[in-house]
């Protein structure tokens, strides 16, 4: 499920298993980004059925649906066709397995929110939306890089351990998580 401000350009993803798990995401991005005034989705059973429209009740949340077969006016589809473009681009570049899919995306809307154009007036999406200048000294790495992680043991075993770069912890540990 991806969400993005209609004035901030902020993108936001939240990868599901099913279309039916879109309520989960919707609540998920009003706890971690707010509620937003009004949500324009297509007529996906999922995006008008109850818990969704409860949800939207409950958090005083306008909908809007576009008309059937008319894609092109939800905004949102242009960009879930440049995200979907930039993650099999990356998947390809870096010879990453296609189950790394959802963690691609992700890292792509990471970097997208900190990216300042100058069709915004060189602000970001993530400081349109908030207001705060997002600090990037945290982005060393590219996705699917292989990096080394420290994981203490009680043994004289190497507490070096090969990994790949996924992207950022949201909930855990420090900005380099």
């Amino acid at each position: 499920q991806l969400f993005v401000g209609a004035d901030s350009n902020r993108w936001d993803v939240y990868p599901l298993k099913s279309e039916a798990q879109n309520h989960n995401a919707l609540m998920d991005f009003t706890r971690k980004v707010g509620a937003p005034n009004l949500l324009k989705c297509d007529n996906a059973q999922s995006e008008i059925g109850q818990t969704w429209s409860a949800h939207c009740r409950k958090h005083c949340i306008d909908t809007r649906t576009t008309e059937p077969y008319h894609p092109w006016q939800n905004p949102v589809k242009n960009q879930i066709g440049r995200l979907g473009s930039m993650v099999r681009t990356i998947l390809r570049e870096c010879n990453a397995p296609l189950n790394m899919h959802d963690w691609a995306q992700k890292w792509f809307c990471d970097c997208h929110n900190v990216l300042a154009l100058r069709s915004r007036q060189w602000r970001t999406p993530l400081e349109l939306n908030s207001g705060v200048t997002p600090d990037i000294s945290k982005f060393r790495f590219n996705f699917w890089e292989p990096v080394w992680l420290f994981q203490p043991t009680k043994a004289p075993e190497n507490n070096w351990k090969r990994a790949r770069w996924l992207g950022f912890a949201e909930s855990c540990g420090d900005n380099m998580t």
